[in-house]
């Protein structure tokens, strides 16, 4: 079968030899077409039947699955519990294309034994073999027995040397029970099965056969005889597989039993239906058989379809029936009756001569013996005989005749004919037609029959053998004849009727021309069209204009011009400015002249104005406008209708082009009244130039006089730039900053003022100094020690402040101040705990605790040291008796600060109990946890009780308020606090010695960062060319009332933020704002700012938003360009569209002849002017390019214009519309140098193209290059696994705005995207003990911000700090911590092993526990005489609270954060 494949083995299992409690797999793979399917056998019995036998294969697991390429994969897992899951294992494949067998011995080693063998039944006379399934070890001896003989016992039996019975012929002697015996190595090992096999014999059908010569009318009988077979049988006839019942049918079928072994089939009256297949089937217990004999009854043909004379029409097809039945099946043949001609009786002789029909294109003889002629013809008709024979008696034949009918055509072969006729000259239409009579003729003309007696026609009809001749005749033809005829024809052989079609023209003169339109019109020319008139059924050859002016009589005479017949328009030339004229027009063909058209008026354009405006005055209203007033030219210098004014105004001394406005004039105003405009938008305290120019219809005359003016003064518009800050000491900085250019000062400069304050204080304490206009420098004093300030740097003048420019400085580091507090206490026989406090004021980073000892017996003073994130040490090896004076110093990379107060302790015998944290006032927000500290010693061990607002805090009084927890080492913790666990908390502790208590003062609060207003929401109300509406609501409930909004907004040209600044009193009472004086057609981005009495909101969503309008829009060739001689051309620059937006400087106009590559300029006053070329040689190709730009962008066009005027090519210069090119200004002396302008830029834009992709090739290279080498790192990790869990801790927002930690887990997967640093971080790692880089990865949800702290154990002692903000773009900033290797050098002899080492032991449950319980155990290392071998990062950017919530790490680390990297709203977070 087509696309089928057996399926065949692609891999195969082999023999094995196991023992009990072995697992062994067997895989079987295999292909095939379709898929096949997979079945396992267990010594010839499915595997899921053999399950259900006991002790067998009770753990044997089997799977399939498909793979690529049409594999199907199949494995069998067997967990070997008993000898019974050894045996042959057998993977059959199976599809529709066949089945392919593979098996395999599983031996199991163990006592022999057999399988449980089933009952029998089998038929006599086959072959059979039986096999012996034994299992375990493989015996010595396999013996068969049937009825305790042993076998064989005759020449049929054969045992095999493998066990395998083999009986040949089975007959009933062989049935009985037969035993399979095996013999293990011991003779005592034997077992056997036994099962009893019974032989069935089938049943034996004697042969029966019907006469092959019975005919319809006669009879016959068969009888089935059963021979042979067992007791009892069914015996059974069937007709073509239907079984017939005992007894007479209806069909004249009789079945009878003649005795149990017998049944007979008569049929007394046989016919056709009687033929087909009889079958005998008898059926006892062994098997069915079956004996079948074929019937066949002779039947001669009878008609069923006798056939008849038939009528038909020449071109059709007919078809004659003729059919007959019979058995064999009846032939039908057409034959047809041959005609011969008697020359000498001019008769048809006919003959009895028969020529036989074969099918073909002309005839076809039907399967059911019908014929049919395609396409009749009148030869075809004549006599037809139709014969039928099967054989059987004469057959049968039948004679008819075929009439064939001619309907009525036209002789000719075209239906339609063309007559041409001249006016006033007779016509005659002739039609020739043939068919058989009667034939019926009618006339029609333009569908009206034509009446035999209308006077206006004559109608002759003419009677042939054939047919008919009619004609049609008109003595003398006019317009009114012009049209169709036609001669209809049809007789009783047609079924529509025939026609014939004359279309008859009658030529006269034409027609006047009409719709004659003035396309355009200037001073001198005029473009008409007109529509072409009636030609008068001929070529209308040529048009004459004739025109006269109708206002100077001196030259009123008649102007003719001719122009070609297949024009339909022109251009007449050399007409008189603003003059009237009258003009009409005649078309002229072969037969003469046509009437005069209509007369056309019109008036010639007028001229643009001659003189400039008078009287213009400037005026500055303030920073930004410019009054303008001016007085319009005086009336005789209009020169037409005056439509409005540009002005157009620049900044002074500069190469800037004006830029013009346009003031319209509406109506019939009154020119002895001023004009005047505001001009906005302008550049504060500069000096403006402008001009004013008038125009008309026909455009803009010459300028006025530039007078100038400047514009009133503004707060400084740009921030200063080079700012910048060194710390030269513990308690100076010192900031500089760049002078500000002029263009942005607005005004005169007064000074400079410069506020900071510590990045950890409220903007209450901000400060303020200020230095003249000449500095740019100033140096700060008595500042904190080792503190982060935030600087800002502002200019200003006589109206107020320009933005401010924010750096961060530090002041150096310094010698620490005093230990705070100290106490010291002993803790056991020969031991001293001492502890502190931090100082005050660190001046730095502290280091490190030096612990001074001296007793009273010795003269040295002993000392050690202990990493800063300690504060408390234990001293051992002590003298009981001897006074101990201690005391702690802090120190810095500066040195070492100054002693503390002593405390004293004598070893004594009784240990009291004592406390060795300190009172402490702890402030924290709402919903944080807190743990307060309450570290004893003593002996025996004290006990611990709290004291909460003076009541004792039981251990069970958990239930009532679980988030208190008394811990095991003595701690209070609170979780998730709330105003009312405000108060006092105090830990006692005592033994049978003493006692002690510390008293911790907790003040909850609200988060100040709840205070700040929410961003709004922002949304677009409606937008105009020049303005943006927008409104915004609050997000949600504020805490403080909303003062104020601030709007920022800047455009895509110029990247400059401006914005406003307004209280809701300033909205509308729709709540929304206009931004207004806007760039036409320009993107702009908005958002907003909410402000209240505590501090400014972040931003809101940033909108895109682009003002209506659009770069000016090229109009068409036709109508932009009009070609005035071969020398001269016009354009019509007033037909351009602005695309809504005012242009901004004049037309640009150049042209060159398409060989040269030197432009022309052709200066253009205004967009409103026409521009005229009339340097032109004629038979030369030109190129005209023209420039026009608005606010919204250029548009350049240019046109290939060919000596006859039309355009071999119109195209935007850069194939983007708006095209934007650099074009300098062009007046009166434009310099060729503006020529180079386009190609140096085409030049720097390609230079600047191939500079950046070669820089994006080698990014792509190296990233490649990293991401391989890390993958081969990581491939080198010992142990390294996607799935293994990592610790993280997990520092987010929660409702209150505070930031919470919580632990959590993520999969090394889930960090692969921060892994691109490490290879570069590691390598900086020896030369600096902190690094920080900036990365990003993508990420699914969509949450708040976040800040993670994850320990990477892949590389030794690394870190991350992540950002990620609320649109899932993440900037990740990671910390590398460099190499612990000598941490071990570090520690004190008598310490734990762990007490100081990093969080490395991530994946050891109980070691991560012990770290977990010392939370201040974190990672500061110091070694005398290095800086400091290692960093710890976890909060260090934001908030110490973290570091103290039972996390192992610390915020020791010292990197600065870079403003520029994190969120505005995060810039004023407390830097450590």
């Amino acid at each position: 079968m087509d696309g089928l494949l057996r399926p065949y083995f692609i891999e195969l299992f082999d023999d094995h030899n196991v023992r009990i409690d072995d697992k062994i797999s067997l895989k079987c793979v295999g292909t095939g077409h379709p898929i096949p399917m997979i079945t396992w056998f267990v010594d010839n019995t499915e595997l899921d039947n053999r399950k259900q036998e006991p002790y067998t294969l009770h753990k044997a697991l089997f799977d399939e699955y498909i793979v690529e390429r049409n594999r199907i994969v199949s494995y069998l897992n067997i967990t070997v519990q008993s000898v019974f899951d050894g045996g042959t294992y057998q993977c059959v494949l199976s599809n529709k294309a066949g089945v392919t067998r593979h098996s395999a011995n599983i031996r199991v080693a163990g006592p022999t034994k057999i399988r449980p063998m089933y009952n029998k039944n089998l038929t006599a006379m086959t072959d059979i073999k039986l096999n012996c399934p034994t299992v375990g070890d493989e015996p010595k001896l396999i013996e068969w027995h049937k009825d305790d003989k042993k076998l064989p016992l005759n020449h049929r039996h054969r045992v095999q040397a493998n066990g395998t019975l083999e009986i040949q012929h089975l007959d009933k002697s062989d049935s009985g029970i037969y035993t399979c015996i095996a013999f293990g190595e011991k003779n005592s090992d034997i077992v056997k099965q036994s099962f009893k096999m019974k032989v069935k014999v089938p049943p034996v059908i004697e042969g029966f056969s019907f006469n092959n010569k019975l005919e319809a009318g006669m009879r016959t009988r068969i009888y089935c005889n059963v021979a042979q077979g067992d007791q009892p049988v069914s015996i059974k006839f069937y007709k073509d597989e239907q079984l017939l019942s005992t007894g007479a049918r209806d069909d004249g079928i009789t079945v009878q039993e003649v005795d149990p072994y017998s049944l007979s089939l008569a049929i007394a009256n046989l016919s056709a239906i009687h033929n087909g297949n009889y079958s005998c089937v008898a059926s006892n217990e062994a098997a069915t058989v079956s004996y079948n004999s074929y019937l066949v009854v002779n039947v001669p043909p009878k008609w069923i379809i006798e056939p008849k004379n038939t009528d038909t029409v020449e071109g059709n097809a007919v078809r004659i029936d003729c059919s007959a039945d019979g058995f064999p099946i009846v032939q039908i043949t057409w034959k047809r009756l041959q005609d011969s001609f008697n020359g000498e009786t001019n008769t048809m002789a006919v003959h009895q001569q028969y020529l036989l029909i074969r099918s073909g294109p002309k005839y076809q003889v039907f399967q059911n013996g019908s014929l049919k002629i395609a396409n009749v013809e009148e030869a075809d008709e004549g006599q037809y005989l139709c014969q039928g024979s099967n054989g059987i008696g004469s057959g049968l034949s039948t004679l008819v005749k075929l009439f064939v009918h001619i309907p009525a055509k036209f002789k000719e072969s075209s239906d339609l004919t063309n007559i041409s006729v001249i006016q006033e000259h007779p016509l005659e239409l002739v039609s020739n037609i043939i068919g058989d009579h009667p034939i019926s003729v009618e006339w029609t003309f333009n569908n009206h029959k034509i009446l035999s007696h209308n006077s206006d026609y004559l109608i002759k009809d003419e009677v042939n053998k054939e047919g008919v001749i009619s004609m049609l005749q008109l003595k003398s033809v006019s317009h009114s004849n012009s049209g169709i005829y036609k001669c209809i024809v049809i007789n009783e052989y047609l079924k529509s009727p025939v026609v014939k079609t004359f279309r008859v023209i009658v030529k006269e003169p034409p027609e006047a021309p009409q719709d004659i339109s003035i396309i355009s019109k200037s001073s001198q020319t005029i473009a008409l069209s007109w529509k072409r008139p009636y030609d008068g059924n001929d070529e209308i050859r040529e048009y004459v204009i004739q025109y006269v002016n109708t206002d100077n009589e001196t030259l009123h005479r008649l102007h003719n011009h001719s122009i070609f017949g297949n024009i339909s328009s022109t251009v007449l030339r050399g007409l008189q400015p603003s003059t009237h004229y009258t003009i009409v027009m005649y078309g002229i063909n072969s037969v003469g002249k046509s009437r005069p058209s209509k007369e056309i008026k019109f008036q010639t354009e007028e001229e643009s104005p001659s003189g400039p405006p008078t009287r213009v005055q400037l005026m500055a209203i303030d920073a930004n406008s410019i009054k303008v007033d001016w007085f319009s030219p005086p009336i005789h210098q209009i020169n037409g209708e005056l439509k409005g004014f540009y002005i157009g105004y620049k900044a002074l001394n500069t190469n800037d082009p004006f830029i013009y406005k346009t003031v319209q004039i509406k109506g019939n105003p009154d020119l002895g009244n001023a004009f005047s405009l505001i001009l906005q938008g302008l550049r504060p305290y500069t000096y403006y130039s402008v001009i004013v120019q008038a125009y008309n219809n026909v455009g803009a005359g010459p300028r006025s006089d530039e007078i100038t003016v400047r514009t009133g003064e503004s707060i400084p518009s740009s921030a200063l730039t080079g700012v910048s800050c060194d710390s030269f000491s513990p308690q100076s900085i010192s900031i500089s900053w760049n002078s500000l250019p002029d263009e942005y000062i607005n005004g005169v400069l007064k000074g400079f003022r410069v506020y900071y304050r510590p990045t950890d204080s409220d903007t209450k304490d901000l400060m303020k100094n200020e230095v003249t206009a000449q500095q740019n420098k100033l140096t700060l004093y008595g500042l904190r020690k080792f503190t982060n300030y935030s600087l800002s740097v502002i200019a200003f003048n006589n109206v107020g402040d320009s933005p401010s420019t924010t750096v961060f400085c530090k002041t150096q580091e310094d010698l620490p101040a005093l230990v705070d507090t100290i106490k010291a206490f002993q803790s056991g026989p020969d031991s001293v705990v001492v502890s502190w406090k931090p100082p005050k004021q660190p001046n730095g980073v502290i280091r490190k605790y030096a612990i001074y000892r001296k007793s009273s017996n010795e003269e040295e003073v002993n000392s050690f040291t202990v990493p800063s994130h300690l504060n408390y040490h234990k001293t051992s090896n002590l003298i009981r008796g001897y006074r101990y004076n201690f005391w702690v110093t802090a120190w810095t990379s500066v040195g070492e600060g100054g002693s503390s107060t002593i405390v004293s302790v004598i070893m004594a015998t009784k240990i009291s109990a004592r406390i060795v944290s300190f009172d402490d006032q702890i402030e924290e927000t709402i919903g944080q946890n807190v743990e307060l500290f309450c570290k004893s010693v003593g002996i025996p061990e004290p006990e611990i009780k709290w004291k909460v607002n003076g009541i004792v805090f039981e251990m069970t009084s958990h239930t009532k308020n679980p988030r208190l927890q008394h811990l095991m080492n003595g701690s209070l913790r609170i979780s998730n606090t709330t105003l009312n666990d405000s108060g006092n908390y105090s830990c006692l502790v005592s033994n049978i010695h003493g006692f002690d208590a510390i008293t911790y003062e907790l003040n909850i609060r609200r988060d100040s960062n709840s205070n700040y207003p929410l961003s709004p929401i922002v949304e677009v109300v409606n937008i105009t060319t020049s303005s943006i509406i927008i409104k915004w609501v609050l997000r949600g409930q504020e805490v403080l009332p909303v003062k104020a909004h601030e709007v920022y907004f800047r455009s895509s040209v110029s990247k400059e933020w401006k914005y406003y600044i307004i209280t809701d009193e300033n909205l509308n009472n729709n709540k929304t704002f206009s931004i207004e004086h806007l760039l036409c057609g320009n993107l702009y981005q908005i958002y907003v700012i909410n402000v209240n009495s505590y501090g400014k909101s972040s931003p809101s969503d940033i909108l895109n938003v682009r003002t209506l309008g659009r770069e000016p829009i090229s109009p068409p060739y036709k109508s932009f360009v009009n070609r005035i001689n071969s020398t001269s051309v016009k354009l019509n620059l007033n037909i351009w569209k602005d695309g809504g937006c005012p242009y901004t400087s004049h037309p640009i106009v150049q042209w060159k002849p398409m060989e040269t590559n030197q432009w022309n300029l052709l200066f253009v006053n205004s967009v409103l002017e026409t521009a005229i070329i009339s340097e032109f040689k004629p038979n030369k190709n030109y190129k005209i390019k023209v420039i026009m730009k608005n606010s919204a962008g250029t548009t350049a066009v240019e046109y290939d214009i060919d000596p006859y005027g039309l355009p071999n090519n119109v195209y935007h210069i850069s194939g983007h519309s708006p095209v934007h090119i650099a074009v300098e200004h062009l007046d009166n002396n434009v310099s060729e140098e503006n020529e180079v302008v386009p190609i140096v830029f085409t030049v720097v834009i390609s230079v600047i193209l191939l500079l950046a992709g070669i820089l994006a090739v080698f990014i792509l290279y190296k990233a490649m290059q990293k991401r391989f080498n890390q993958n081969t790192a990581e491939d080198r990790t010992p142990g390294h696994t996607d799935n293994i869990f990592r610790k993280v801790a997990l520092i987010h927002t929660n409702k209150n705005g505070k930031r919470i930690s919580e632990p959590m887990d993520m999969t090394s997967a889930e960090m692969t995207s921060l892994n691109s640093t490490e290879d570069h971080l590691r390598i900086k790692a020896f030369n600096k003990s902190t690094e920080s880089m900036t990365t990003s990865f993508q990420c699914k949800e969509d949450t708040k911000y976040k800040y993670v702290s994850i320990p990477k154990p892949e590389i030794s002692d690394y870190y991350s700090i992540v950002h990620k903000n609320r649109k899932c773009k993440t900037n990740a900033k990671q910390t590398l911590i460099i190499d612990m290797k000598g941490r071990d050098a570090l520690e004190s002899p008598n310490e734990s092993p762990h007490r100081y080492s990093l969080p490395n032991t991530m994946f050891d449950k109980q070691q991560q526990l012990e770290v977990d319980c010392q939370p201040n155990q974190c990672c500061h290392y110091v070694d005398d005489s290095h800086k400091p071998t290692a960093e710890c990062v976890c909060c260090s950017l934001f908030e110490t609270d973290c570091c103290n919530n039972g996390h192992n790490w610390q915020s020791v680390c010292q990197f600065e954060p870079n403003a520029a990297q994190m969120p505005s709203s995060y810039l004023n977070t407390k830097f450590n």
